[in-house]
């Protein structure tokens, strides 16, 4: 098997070219300008086998260069909070090309959807090429989402079709489980409610 490494926290990517399984334009934001935060199926082939991990320091549950990198105990509350919507594929973090130091998940967030509120939301988007809007701009002057919890129903993970940034939105519920079980490396930044 062709071991495809990513470096930790190099953010070096070398041999793993994320590919698209399939995709039917849906009005958002094509994703093959960014393939990993399009919230679209990859083929299983295409995703890294191995995270090289240079630190002397214990990785976090949540690891993040490149691709989602999650801890056996983080995935099994990932499917328990939004069971059968993501994609997961095996992943060894190693200290070397030889020495594993644990068994890891690649994680893909697949419910893409279009949750922002285009009338209530503060944040002006940007216009493509294509004619899609973009809500990718992160708020820095106090500007906040609005997000449709219709359109969200049950998700406690997503993805945004009308975002290019690298941004996972998730519940309030979905950030309180992963404090309560203090899983580390998640950073989480209010950007605004869903009505």
């Amino acid at each position: 098997m062709d071991e495809k490494f990513l470096h930790w926290p190099k953010s070096v990517h070398t041999g793993a070219k994320l590919t698209l399984e399939k995709w039917t334009p849906d009005g958002g934001i094509t994703p093959h300008i960014n393939v990993f935060t399009s919230g679209c199926r990859v083929i299983p082939e295409s995703v890294p086998t191995k995270l090289s991990w240079h630190s002397k320091v214990n990785p976090d549950d949540f690891l993040w260069s490149k691709v989602y990198s999650v801890s056996d105990l983080m995935r099994a509350l990932i499917e328990n909070l939004d069971p059968e919507a993501h994609q997961f594929e095996p992943l060894e973090l190693v200290k070397s090309r030889h020495s594993l130091l644990e068994k890891r998940w690649f994680w893909n967030v697949l419910n893409r959807i279009s949750s922002i509120n285009p009338e209530k939301t503060t944040i002006e988007p940007s216009m493509l090429p294509s004619g899609a809007r973009d809500y990718g701009r992160l708020n820095t002057s106090g500007e906040e989402y609005v997000f449709d919890a219709e359109r969200i129903g049950s998700r406690h993970f997503w993805r945004d079709m009308h975002t290019l940034s690298p941004v996972l939105f998730c519940t309030d519920v979905a950030k309180m489980e992963f404090e309560k079980r203090n899983f580390t490396g998640a950073k989480f930044r209010r950007l605004g409610i869903a009505y």
